[in-house]
């Protein structure tokens, strides 16, 4: 049996190596493309995926680049609102804590995405374009290529079968997340310094900043007509913590927290228990809006900040996303980060 060949191999098949596969084909239709996913659709929606929360740069990347266009997010996701910071006192009146944020909504556009809803589509429309998607798939093994002159090759089983299957790819790209496959193959893994961690859970509850204060504080509420604050990421930052409330569609709510461990140990605050046991101590104001609401998928994460000696070869290959590196969730970077390293791996394939 002959084994099937391609001009690019992509494992891993959520956002980093989706929108690669996507942006490949537009500025390269001829070329042939696989990716592999152990997930299959349909992907769930609502609570599914971290990184909802776009900035500028990422929104531009997935509107522009790859032609998503601004109405696609109107119509399926949500607008958003800047990024809001809420400081000072947690333990006295909310609307006494110094804000920043914006008071209207500008250009260019940024959005809250349901990661579910955009992935779904997104390996959609690769399908739609003649990219291969392979799903329910686990890559157990990557050989590079010694020269440039052959094809890496990459083995996998699919649906839970131990029958493996091999393909050969001129290049071969690393987007399987954290599971680093490559940077842990050449002995590439870096780990940053930090001692950051973070838990994270979503709610089917509108949890929205705007009703932590009175409606008789009229001028709390006119700084940001509307009610609007409800669309901007927003956080709530103290000593050693910051914690993330980000709408979603379907009044899906993510809620994450990260910490300093020197400050507060990953163990005060590592099963769902433990956490709403330390918001009602740091954070009282939001652990009291959430009395009585159910979770959905808890998380969490020690320690997640890490780097790479390399991302991109010579010799064909990449790493991508959350293969690549991890530096920190504040600001929103996720989206930005693998706009610039798909957009650089599409040069290089380009050059080649």
């Amino acid at each position: 049996m002959n084994t099937m060949t391609y001009d690019v191999a992509i494992c891993g098949g959520g956002l980093a190596g989706s929108t690669l596969a996507r942006q490949l084909k537009l500025t390269m239709p001829d070329l042939s493309i696989i990716v592999l996913d152990r997930l299959a659709r349909p992907l769930p929606e609502g609570a599914f995926k971290v990184g909802e929360s776009t900035v500028e740069v990422g929104s531009y990347y997935l509107a522009e680049t790859l032609q998503f266009g601004d109405s696609y997010f109107k119509l399926n996701h949500m607008p958003k609102l800047g990024l809001r910071f809420f400081l000072g006192d947690a333990q006295g009146k909310f609307e006494e804590r110094p804000e920043l944020g914006l008071s209207k909504f500008h250009s260019p556009s940024s959005y809250q995405i349901d990661r579910g809803k955009f992935e779904n589509d997104l390996r959609n429309l690769n399908i739609e374009a003649g990219i291969e998607v392979l799903e329910s798939c686990k890559v157990l093994d990557i050989t590079l290529s010694e020269n440039n002159q052959d094809f890496h090759k990459i083995v996998y089983t699919q649906d839970d079968t131990k029958q493996k299957n091999t393909i050969q790819a001129k290049w071969v790209i690393d987007a399987m997340g954290r599971r680093r496959f490559l940077q842990k193959k050449l002995g590439l893994a870096q780990r940053n310094s930090s001692k950051h961690s973070a838990v994270w859970f979503w709610v089917n509850e509108r949890i929205d900043v705007s009703d932590f204060v009175p409606k008789s504080n009229q001028n709390w509420h006119e700084r940001v007509p509307g009610n609007q604050r409800y669309y901007s990421t927003n956080h709530l930052c103290g000593k050693g913590y910051w914690i993330w409330m980000i709408p979603l569609p379907g009044n899906y709510t993510s809620i994450g927290i990260v910490t300093d461990e020197t400050v507060h140990p990953f163990g005060e605050h590592n099963t769902e228990e433990k956490t709403f046991n330390w918001l009602q101590t740091y954070e009282p104001t939001l652990a009291n809006h959430l009395q009585g609401i159910s979770t959905q998928k808890f998380m969490k994460m020690p320690h997640y900040s890490y780097s790479s000696k390399q991302v991109f070869s010579n010799n064909r290959w990449a790493c991508v996303g959350e293969a690549g590196v991890f530096p920190d969730p504040f600001y929103s970077p996720g989206t930005d980060l693998i706009g610039f390293g798909n957009s650089l791996v599409t040069q290089m394939i380009e050059a080649d």
